[in-house]
């Protein structure tokens, strides 16, 4: 069928340094251990951030964002002109405490080492998403590590996930890819719908499920648009020029964001199996979509969980609250299931 997976090992957020450390070394050598043994049947592996980086440090350094903006009149760290990413988050860590530009200096240069690993296993990292208040800094990191890893014009390694239940979904991918272009960098993208509403600030999301929905959509329009114009030289006046491009990962059992999707990149022109555009679903869920895709010659994905119970659980948990189409999917799936039992046992009709 042409399916490959998402490996992810499951392991959650920690406060404690050697926890982290751990979890950081196990990660890099899965990497390794799935390049030797799954080759090329792994396309990518996720990363929880938290499990790398302290949370408090996520939240001090979303303040001291927030404080720097303030002073230049912005919302974030620019990083127009002279000020590139990694200058970006070096300004933002001029204002934090000395012992938390220490500790951002450490787990930086402990992102760089899986970074690293990622490249030479050839299996790009995807970054979680977390709750908001420790979104701007992930926004920083990540930035900061594209510019770096995914500035080669080749395969990018780096993926941040953007969520559009986020009420501004649509102009924070914008900025990020106004950003991207101005750097000269590939913006990687797993586009999700989001899967901490329950401890959100309801007034910074959609209303409801439908403007999540079209916030989505329209988010997978923008990539698929800044994919074509590097890819081929599709261009539009309202799109601008591209500098680095950009990938996308679209997670999604919606079937109908999968569809508007199919019919864009036909609209721009981008082959099925155009190899910065991948579609996933949960293993278990939606399980007929992601055949039918891997079929059609589309890079399709099954995301499979490992790890011990009580890690795999939450993450469990938010994958549901994030994908709520998957119930609606399971229940599509009922009849084909009957059906092709049906046609195995001979009663078909």
């Amino acid at each position: 069928s042409g399916v490959k997976c998402i490996v992810d090992h499951s392991t959650e957020e920690s406060e404690e340094p050697s926890a982290r450390r751990y979890n950081l070394e196990s990660k890099v050598s899965l990497l390794h251990t799935l390049r030797r043994e799954l080759r090329s049947g792994c396309a990518f592996v996720p990363v929880k951030l938290t499990a790398l980086v302290s949370p408090a440090l996520l939240e001090q350094t979303t303040l001291a964002a927030a404080a720097v903006a303030a002073e230049d009149g912005g919302t974030e760290p620019s990083c127009t002109g002279s000020a590139n990413p990694a200058a970006a988050l070096e300004k933002t860590a001029s204002a934090l405490a000395a012992a938390e530009r220490d500790e951002l200096a450490t787990a930086m240069a402990a992102l760089r080492e899986l970074c690293e690993g990622a490249r030479e296993a050839g299996i790009p990292l995807l970054l979680d998403a977390e709750q908001t208040p420790r979104q701007p800094a992930i926004r920083l990191i990540a930035r900061s590590l594209s510019a770096e890893f995914n500035a080669d014009g080749g395969a990018p390694v780096v993926y941040n996930t953007h969520q559009a239940y986020l009420l501004n979904a649509a102009e924070t991918l914008m900025t990020e890819m106004e950003i991207a272009r101005a750097c000269d960098f590939t913006l990687a993208v797993k586009l999700v719908r989001g899967a901490y509403r329950g401890s959100e600030d309801p007034t910074l999301l959609q209303p409801s499920k439908s403007a999540t929905d079209a916030e989505y959509d329209t988010c997978a329009c923008m990539l698929l648009d800044e994919i074509a114009i590097s890819s081929h030289g599709y261009t539009d006046s309202s799109l601008g020029t591209s500098g680095g491009g950009a990938a996308l990962l679209l997670a999604t059992h919606n079937r109908l964001s999968v569809g508007l999707a199919l019919e864009r990149m036909s609209d721009l022109g981008l082959q099925p199996n155009h190899p910065r555009v991948h579609i996933a679903q949960i293993l278990g869920m939606a399980d007929d979509l992601t055949l039918t895709l891997g079929l059609a010659g589309h890079n399709a994905l099954k995301l499979v969980p490992f790890g011990r119970f009580g890690e795999v659980l939450p993450w469990l948990l938010r994958r549901l609250e994030e994908n709520q189409d998957a119930l609606g999917a399971a229940a599509d799936e009922r009849p084909l299931l009957r059906r092709e039992l049906m046609r195995r046992l001979g009663l078909a009709q």
